[in-house]
């Protein structure tokens, strides 16, 4: 039984900043852990968007599993997804919370225009989801008006893992179909009103893929990024052709055709975020298992790792940022003058357009009432004119009592 317990103190459902569980005879379960933020960038598995009146938002869940005592299992529980929206001097603006549920991978994106529409998705992998509109079932996406009321919903698919927005009210989502046979990829573009413009679906691809990131730019591209293991053919061109699975970054007109295609042969690993900056930059940031090579420079250990390429899909260079002792993944970010951010455990480090090292930032704990706290970075975005958004969380305490709290800064350089 108390292996149970270690697996859910392990989970990444999430925790409203602030919140307590304590009791006799049982662990201190607070945890947060921010996975979404609609900030100024272009997009991420994580974070992404821009409003036009510079406002931020973020998405938080609340998990509180009932423990009666260490030696037993825990009980049923849930996670109680909250939303918000923040305007730019950190003040709140709204925040909305719906029934206690078991949800995954929950995701948000914010419209870069000026209607400030929200889009939140997830997976209801038990029991269907309630935000208004009726049931949200498997992999579900929900789009909010500014003022957080509920406009319409759509299933993605059997999953959906990522979604980026765009300035008129549309969005992009990544997620998954399964059948008896397969789990396919399939990549959803939906107009502002909900309907699917069109759909790209990954055929083919074989146990072990992962395409967990995607990024729009301003110009409607559709950028994906993950693991393939294939070979799959996409509008007549064959990625992982070997079928020994690696890394891919993909591009898709805003019709949908593909525009370009890269891979990573031979690796493995994840893939945290991708963006995508004002003029077209490409960043990709993960964790790699094994010999990676881009553009001819190899990272021979495996590890975190940032690559970027050019708007039409030319290699420029890779990189492997410093983290700290408590990451839990590699993000990045392309900053609106050309430099690229990269986030990982307690550490930020910036590169130049060009890959020269800018330098690296550590992020303190804040209000650590133990004295023993530690920090991870989960998310990552370029604010407008200067500095980034990071959000991630901070635990407080060791060993079996500790509590977790979500935690979302304004960074300058």
């Amino acid at each position: 039984r108390q292996p149970r317990a270690r697996v859910v103190l392990r989970t990444a459902l999430l925790e409203r900043p602030g919140a307590r569980r304590r009791g006799r005879g049982r662990r201190s379960l607070g945890r947060g852990r921010l996975r979404g933020c609609l900030g100024p960038g272009r997009g991420s598995s994580r974070l992404r968007g821009r409003r036009g009146d510079g406002s931020l938002g973020f998405r938080t869940a609340s998990h509180i599993p009932s423990f009666v005592r260490r030696s037993t299992t825990a009980t049923r529980s849930a996670s109680q997804p909250e939303e918000s929206r923040y305007s730019a001097d950190g003040t709140k603006q709204w925040a909305k919370e719906f029934e206690r549920n078991r949800l995954s991978d929950l995701r948000v994106a914010g419209s870069t225009g000026t209607d400030g529409a929200v889009f939140l998705s997830g997976n209801a992998f038990l029991y269907s989801a309630d935000f208004g509109l009726g049931e949200a079932q498997d992999g579900f996406l929900v789009k909010f008006t500014q003022a957080g009321e509920p406009e319409w919903q759509r299933r993605v698919g059997q999953k959906v893992y990522a979604v980026a927005a765009d300035a008129a009210g549309g969005v992009v989502a990544l997620g998954e179909e399964w059948t008896t046979e397969a789990h396919t990829p399939q990549l959803v573009r939906y107009a502002a009103d909900g309907t699917a413009s069109w759909t790209k679906t990954f055929d083919g691809a074989r146990e072990g893929t992962l395409l967990s990131a995607v990024a729009l730019s301003g110009t409607g591209t559709s950028v994906v990024a993950g693991r393939l293991v294939g070979p799959v053919t996409v509008d007549g061109r064959t990625f992982d052709a070997r079928g020994t699975g690696g890394f891919v970054v993909l591009a898709f007109g805003a019709d949908g055709a593909l525009a370009w295609g890269r891979e990573v042969p031979g690796v493995n690993g994840r893939v945290g975020s991708v963006s995508v900056g004002a003029d077209g930059t490409v960043a990709v940031a993960g964790e790699s298992v094994g010999l990676l090579v881009w553009n001819g420079v190899a990272l021979d250990e495996g590890g975190p790792f940032v690559l970027t390429a050019t708007a039409d899909g030319q290699e420029r260079w890779v990189k492997q940022p410093t983290c700290g002792a408590t990451s839990v993944g590699t993000v990045a970010a392309v900053e609106p003058a050309g430099p690229v951010a990269t986030a990982c455990g307690n550490t930020v480090t910036r590169y130049a357009a060009d890959g020269a090292l800018l330098g690296t930032k550590s992020l303190a704990p804040e209000a650590c009432e133990s004295g023993t706290c530690s920090l991870a970075a989960t998310t990552l975005v370029a604010a407008p004119e200067s500095g980034l958004v990071v959000s991630g969380w901070q635990r407080d305490g060791a060993g079996d009592t500790w509590n977790q709290d979500a935690f979302l800064r304004l960074v300058t350089p």
